[in-house]
């Protein structure tokens, strides 16, 4: 029930601007397999959109035996007046008609806040109504106080689950996370989890994770750190801890450290284990760049008394886009060929190929192969694509984070965004900012392979400025 009530939307929202922009939207997308020496069809999706570029549908077709595409299932958005979306209607293509499956309503306040998200099935005949979502208590800056999951039973919603969060100086960084389950035979909120965060210059410095005692009361469990270089800004050293509650105190159980190259790329990283009050290694990798800043080799390797090799890519561009990805798997001091990844663009650098082959030996064999193609539209975003100065991203293609370096005009707050080619977005991060060059470090680690958009927005003027990257692990 909870994984379906957290599906997120679908689509990216964009602030209508006067100036006028031509920009590029996927329209449709084709996956194939290999197999038995020839290309089968796997799957394929349709995207539709309004003149603001805002997905109004998403339909999937699936390869049949009999070599055609039939429908599969498809997700059609009603979008209010400033673009939000208040309706996300799944349907199931069965028995040759679209029939209703799944259903998400959403509310808002009027600064345009999510106040409740309904979720409802189809019976057959009408909808019923399974579960919701409602968040309360939005500060300034759009970010809210508490969030309440409910189910449907008897004719009424029931509590099952909350969130309640504070924030730094009641703005966007978050200082607390606690975690509630309901328990109904006692009509009480029960103690589930907390999270505590410190910051250095808006960045995490540590989070301490509680969890509820045999007297309820929060005691601690866990710590992860975060220390960094201040001038310039960046990430040293990760270090995860346990408490210990016979010894009433932290002890350390593993650490990453990373170390960067004169150009602030980052150079190597080393996975380390603490044993026998010492740092033992555990794993290493080390990035590579050519004179234009793009990594062109990764390579990792664990340690056995010795280090061994384990995983080797490299990188080549074509108009700083990447072309080809070469993989290899470690065997004692050589590396074997594993896999072959190539990419294709169009003129506007819009992916429109890629393919994967697996090595067999003796040569390449193709695996997978997808198309893209896409629209233009002309819409208001002039303005905001250079809201920016300087801004630059890197690594590029990225692995375990990214970053991203902008010059802002003035003391704001920053959103970054993360989106996937279909317009979902996997990670969001607000960070204040009050110095005149910023960097802030977005975590990839949850990503998979492929093409993303970072949305950069100045959440004063409401200025923004999209920046595509790939992630290659």
């Amino acid at each position: 029930m909870k994984q379906f009530l957290y599906f997120l939307l679908l689509i990216c929202t964009f602030s209508q601007m006067k100036a006028q922009v031509v920009v590029y939207k996927k329209t449709a997308q084709r996956s194939d397999n290999y197999l038995n020496n020839a290309w089968t069809g796997k799957d394929s999706f349709l995207f539709s959109y309004n003149n603001d570029t805002l997905m109004t549908s998403l339909q999937a077709l699936q390869f049949s035996a009999s070599n055609t595409w039939d429908n599969w299932y498809k997700y059609t958005y009603t979008l209010t007046a400033n673009g939000k979306v208040s309706t996300q209607l799944r349907e199931n293509w069965v028995a040759g008609n679209w029939t209703n499956n799944t259903r998400y309503t959403y509310s808002y306040d009027a600064n345009s806040n999510i106040t409740d998200i309904l979720y409802d099935v189809w019976s057959g005949a009408s909808w019923s109504p399974t579960g919701k979502i409602s968040y309360t208590g939005y500060n300034a800056y759009g970010k809210y106080q508490s969030e309440i999951l409910y189910v449907y039973g008897g004719g009424a919603y029931t509590q099952q689950s909350k969130r309640d969060r504070t924030y730094v100086n009641n703005q966007t960084l978050v200082a607390t996370d606690e975690k509630y389950t309901w328990n109904n035979q006692n009509n009480v909120w029960v103690k589930n989890e907390r999270l505590s965060y410190t910051y250095i210059q808006n960045e995490i410095s540590s989070v301490t994770r509680l969890l509820p005692d045999a007297n309820a009361n929060w005691a601690p469990e866990d710590k992860f750190l975060y220390n960094f270089n201040i001038t310039p800004f960046y990430l040293l050293e990760y270090i995860a801890q346990k408490y210990d509650t016979a010894a009433m105190s932290w002890k350390n159980l593993n650490r990453v450290t990373y170390a960067y190259n004169a150009d602030t790329l980052l150079d190597k990283t080393q996975n380390e284990t603490f044993l026998n009050n010492t740092w033992s290694p555990v794993e290493r990798a080390q990035y590579i760049y050519n004179g234009s800043k793009e990594k062109i080799e990764y390579f990792t390797e664990s340690y056995n008394g010795g280090w061994d090799k384990l995983k080797r890519s490299l990188y080549s561009y074509n108009n700083s886009l990447l072309a080809e990805e070469d993989q290899f798997t470690g065997s004692g001091n050589t590396w074997l060929a594993s896999k072959k990844l190539l990419y294709n663009y169009d003129a506007n650098n819009n992916l429109i190929y890629e393919t994967a082959e697996d090595y067999t030996g003796a040569n390449f064999t193709p695996v997978t192969r997808s198309f893209y193609y896409y629209n233009s539209f002309t819409v208001g975003m002039a303005n905001r694509l250079k809201s920016f100065a300087g801004l630059t991203i890197y690594p590029n293609p990225a692995t375990e984070f990214v970053n991203i370096r902008l010059n802002a005009a003035q003391s704001t707050t920053i959103q970054v965004n993360i989106l996937d080619l279909y317009g979902k977005t996997h990670v969001v991060i607000t960070q204040p900012v009050s110095t005149p060059q910023a960097l802030l470090q977005i975590p990839c680690a949850t990503l998979q392979n492929g093409l993303y958009f970072a949305q950069i927005k100045d959440l004063q003027d409401n200025k923004q400025q999209t920046v595509k990257f790939q992630i290659v692990k």
